[in-house]
C-alpha cells in the first residue's frame, strides 16, 4: 500500500491540476467552436453575396418581374398560386433556377396569348415544380433552347407542344407529365439530352419525338395511349432508350426508329399497340430483352433495316412475332422467345440474315421465308432454333432430324433444331455458393459495455450445388481484422455451419464486417454474396462514486450520517477505493481507506456511516469528506467526490488546542467501517 502522504499528494494533484487542466481543455474546445461557428457564418455571408433567392409574390408581384431582378446564380422561388403572365415568362440569363413550391399548385398561365409560356434561352437554367398552362392552340409549354438545362417535377396542360427542345444539348427532362397535347415531349436538333421518368400519355400525336438529336438517353420514361406512337426517334444515332413502357398507342408503334443508327433498345414494354417495336431505314441496332406483347401486327419489326442485333427479346400473341420486310439484310436474330403468334417470323424480300437459338412455340405458323436467302442454323456445334411442333434428339440435333416446315420459297431448313426449349444453354458445373448475410451475424452479449468480451457468430450457408471445404472466414472491426481467421471444415450443400470469435470494442458504434472466403480461393457460383456487415453498440463503462452528508452543519451531540455510494455500470472490475477526512483550519488530514475492492457488474449500493458529534472546541470549523476510486495499479483517478461540513461550537464551549480536537475526531472516527 502507498503511504498516505504519497496517496494525498496523489489526491492534491488530482483536485487542482487536474481541474486546471481540464479547464485549459474545456477553453480550447470553446475557442475551436466559436472560430468554427464564425467560419460558418463568413461562408454564409460570402454566398449570399454572390446568390440570392429571390421570392414571388413577396419580393416581386410576378416571376417575370423576379427573372428580371434576378442575376446569374439565382433561385427566383414561386409561392403556391395561379400566376397570369401575359406572353408568358422568358428566361434569356444564364445560370438561373426558377422554383414552384408545389407542381400541383404552382401555375404558371399565358392567358392564353403566350406562345410559349415558359421560354428559356439562357444555358444553366433550372425549370421545376409548376404546372404549365394556358399557351396558344398551337403553342408549347416549356420551350427551351438553352444548352445544360434542367426541366423536372412540370406539368404541361394547353398547347400542341408540351416541353420542347430545339438546338439544346446537355439538357435534361426528367419527371414530367406531359400528357393530352398534341406532342407530349418533342425534341430537334439536341444531343446528348437524358429523358427521365417522364409520363407522355394519350397525345394526339406522339408522347415522345426526337428528330436529328443524337447521343440521348430515354429511360423509365411512360409513353401510353398516344394516337400515332408512344416513342419516335428520326434522323437519331447512338441514342440508348431502356425501361420505357410504350403500351396502347394506335396508329403505329409503342416504339418507332426511322433513318437512325446505333441505337440501343434495352428493357422496354411494348404492348397492345399497332406495332410493338419497329425499325424503318435504320441499322446496326440492338434490340435486347424487350417485351411485345398483343400487338395487332408486329411484335418487333424490320423494314429496310440491317445490321441489327435482335436477342432475348419476348414476343408473344402478336399477328407477326418478328418480322423483317424490303430488304432488311444482315440482322442476327437469337435468343427469342416467339410463342403463340400467328406466324412466329415472319421473312419477305430480306435475305443474308441469321437466325438461330430462338424458341418458336405454339405459334400458327411457326416461320415465313420468302424471297430471300436466310440461315436458320449456324453449323452442327452451334446448332439452330428449338420448335414446339418438331421432335429431335439432341442439343444441337446431329443434323439427321432437320426442321423442314418453315414456308418458304428459298429452301429455308433448319439443320440442326434442338431438342429442348433454351437447349443452347449450358448448364453451370456443380458449385458451391457460400452466402451470409446480416441476420446471420449474432452478438453475444448484444448490447456490451467497453472492455467486455464480445462473441461474434456468423453463420455460413451453402446454398449452391457442391459441397464445400476448408471456407476461411475473416472477422472485420470497420477496417480493421478482428483477430485471425477461422477456418470452416466443412458444409454440405444446403448446410450451414457457424465460424465464431472473441472482441472486445471501445464505447461506440461498431460496424461488424464478415467476409467469407475473403481471398477467393474456393470457385463459386455466386461471388457477390459472402460478406456481410452489422453494427453493434458497446455502452461505455460507468463507474461512479459519491459522498454526502445529511446536514451542513453539526452542533455537539448531533449525529453526521456520511452517506457512500459506488456505481459500477459495466463488467466486474478491480479497484482500490480511498476515504479521507481534511479540517484545513486544524491542518487535519487523515486516511481511513484506501483499499483494494472488486466492484461486481452492474452495482449500484449504498453505505450509511453514523458520527457522534462532540465538543470540538469553542471555535466553529469547515470539515472535507473525499472519497475516489482508483486504479488499483497505477493509482490513476476512476471518479472522486466531496462533500463539505461545518462545525458550529455551542455556548459553553471551551476553547481547545487543534491538537485536542483532532485527537477527539479522531477517536471518533477511527471505529468507522467503511465498504470492504
Amino acid at each position: 500500500m502507498k503511504s498516505h502522504e504519497a496517496f494525498w499528494e496523489k489526491l492534491k494533484m488530482h483536485n487542482i491540476g487536474g481541474e486546471k487542466e481540464m479547464k485549459s481543455e474545456k477553453s480550447k474546445a470553446k475557442i475551436g467552436i466559436i472560430a468554427f461557428v464564425f467560419l460558418l457564418a463568413s461562408l454564409a455571408f460570402a454566398g449570399s453575396a454572390s446568390a440570392k433567392t429571390i421570392y414571388v409574390p413577396t419580393d416581386y408581384p410576378t416571376i417575370q418581374e423576379a427573372i428580371d431582378a434576378a442575376s446569374s446564380g439565382d433561385t427566383v422561388f414561386v409561392y403556391n398560386g395561379t400566376y397570369y403572365e401575359d406572353g408568358g415568362v422568358s428566361i434569356s440569363k444564364n445560370n438561373i433556377t426558377l422554383q414552384g413550391e408545389d407542381a400541383n399548385t404552382t401555375i404558371i398561365h399565358g392567358m392564353w396569348t403566350a406562345e410559349k409560356v415558359v421560354y428559356v434561352t439562357g444555358d444553366y437554367v433550372n425549370v421545376s415544380d409548376f404546372t404549365v398552362a394556358g399557351s396558344t392552340a398551337n403553342g408549347y409549354g416549356i420551350y427551351v433552347t438553352g444548352d445544360n438545362c434542367i426541366i423536372t417535377d412540370n406539368n404541361i396542360i394547353d398547347g400542341r407542344y408540351g416541353i420542347y427542345l430545339y438546338d439544346s444539348d446537355n439538357s435534361t427532362v426528367a419527371h414530367n407529365n406531359a400528357s393530352e397535347r398534341g406532342y407530349g415531349i418533342y425534341l430537334y436538333s439536341s444531343s446528348n439530352c437524358v429523358l427521365d421518368n417522364n409520363i407522355a400519355n394519350s397525345n394526339d400525336w406522339d408522347g415522345i419525338y426526337l428528330s436529328s438529336s443524337s447521343n440521348c438517353v430515354l429511360k423509365n420514361n411512360i409513353a401510353n395511349s398516344n394516337v400515332d406512337c408512344g416513342i419516335y426517334l428520326e434522323y437519331s444515332s447512338n441514342c440508348v432508350l431502356k425501361n420505357n413502357i410504350a403500351n396502347s398507342n394506335f396508329w403505329w408503334s409503342g416504339i418507332f426508329l426511322e433513318s437512325s443508327s446505333n441505337c440501343v433498345l434495352k428493357n422496354n414494354i411494348a404492348n397492345s399497340n399497332r406495332r410493338g417495336i419497329s425499325l424503318f431505314s435504320s441499322s446496326n441496332c440492338v434490340l435486347d430483352n424487350n417485351i411485345a406483347n398483343s400487338n395487332d401486327y408486329d411484335g418487333i419489326r424490320l423494314y429496310s433495316s440491317s445490321g441489327c442485333n435482335i436477342t432475348a427479346n419476348i414476343v408473344d400473341s402478336n399477328k407477326y412475332g418478328i418480322s423483317l420486310e424490303s430488304t432488311s439484310t444482315n440482322n442476327n436474330i437469337t435468343e427469342n422467345n416467339i410463342t403463340n403468334n400467328e406466324y412466329g417470323m415472319y421473312l419477305d424480300y430480306s435475305g443474308d440474315n441469321e437466325i438461330y437459338h430462338n424458341n418458336f412455340i405454339n405459334n400458327n405458323k411457326q416461320a415465313y421465308d420468302h424471297h430471300g436467302f436466310n440461315k436458320w442454323d449456324k453449323g452442327p456445334v452451334i446448332g439452330g432454333n428449338y420448335w414446339s411442333d418438331h421432335v429431335c434428339h439432341g442439343n444441337p440435333s446431329n443434323g439427321t432430324e432437320p426442321y423442314t416446315k418453315i414456308d418458304t420459297d428459298a429452301g429455308a431448313v433448319d439443320h440442326y433444331p434442338f431438342e429442348d426449349p433454351d437447349g443452347w444453354v449450358t448448364p453451370p458445373p456443380p458449385l458451391p455458393d457460400l452466402v451470409i448475410s446480416p441476420d446471420n451475424i449474432s452478438f453475444s452479449p448484444e448490447s456490451p459495455y467497453e472492455g467486455e468480451i464480445v462473441k461474434i457468430n456468423a453463420t455460413v450457408h451453402n446454398i449452391g450445388t457442391k459441397n464445400a471445404s476448408n471456407i476461411t472466414v475473416r472477422f472485420f472491426d470497420g477496417a480493421n481484422p478482428i483477430g485471425s481467421d477461422q477456418v470452416i471444415g466443412f458444409i454440405a450443400v444446403g448446410e450451414q455451419e457457424t465460424a465464431s470469435i472473441t472482441w472486445t470494442g471501445a464505447a461506440g458504434t461498431h460496424v461488424i464486417t464478415v467476409k467469407v472466403d475473403p481471398e477467393n480461393e474456393i470457385e463459386e457460383s455466386c461471388e457477390t454474396n459472402n460478406e456481410a456487415s452489422k453494427s453493434i453498440t458497446v455502452k461505455e463503462q460507468i463507474t461512479e462514486i459519491e459522498v454526502k452528508t445529511d446536514k451542513e452543519t453539526y452542533s455537539p451531540g448531533d449525529t453526521m450520517n456520511v452517506k457512500i455510494c459506488i456505481k459500477n455500470l459495466g463488467q466486474a472490475r478491480d479497484v482500490r477505493f480511498g476515504c479521507w477526512l481534511t479540517i484545513p483550519k486544524l491542518g487535519y488530514a487523515t486516511v481511513l481507506a484506501y483499499t483494494p475492492m472488486t466492484l461486481p457488474a452492474d452495482y449500484d449500493a449504498c453505505f450509511g456511516r453514523p458520527i457522534p458529534i462532540g465538543d470540538w472546541g469553542a471555535s466553529g470549523f469547515a470539515g472535507i469528506w473525499g472519497v475516489g476510486l482508483f486504479e488499483p495499479d497505477t493509482g490513476e483517478v476512476i471518479d472522486c467526490d466531496i462533500a463539505t461540513w461545518n462545525y458550529k461550537p455551542g455556548v459553553t464551549e471551551q476553547k481547545k488546542m487543534p491538537a485536542e480536537i483532532t485527537k477527539e475526531i479522531t477517536k471518533e472516527i477511527k471505529s468507522v467501517k467503511l465498504p470492504a
